[in-house]
């Protein structure tokens, strides 16, 4: 059975989801609270049920640098 206030709070969501990118189900939950009085469980659900995902974040260049750093010999006086 579904509440009758579930198409609504899936709107909701959704539109928190599109606005806030980055943020996950949780965070969503959290602004929900302000103004809807559910638990966390009921958001994952809905979340998972509508394939909502948050972006991921870009790595960092410095990463791959730090990683494989150029080796650079600097004893040879062929210049």
């Amino acid at each position: 059975m579904v509440p009758s206030d579930e198409p609504q709070l899936v709107r909701e969501i959704i539109d928190l989801a599109s606005q806030y990118g980055r943020y996950g189900y949780r965070r969503v939950t959290e602004l929900l609270r302000r103004g809807w009085k559910v638990n966390h469980k009921r958001v994952e659900r809905l979340w998972r049920l509508f394939g909502l995902k948050s972006k991921n974040r870009r790595r960092s260049c410095l990463v791959s640098v730090l990683k494989d750093p150029v080796v650079v010999d600097l004893s040879s006086d062929a210049v």
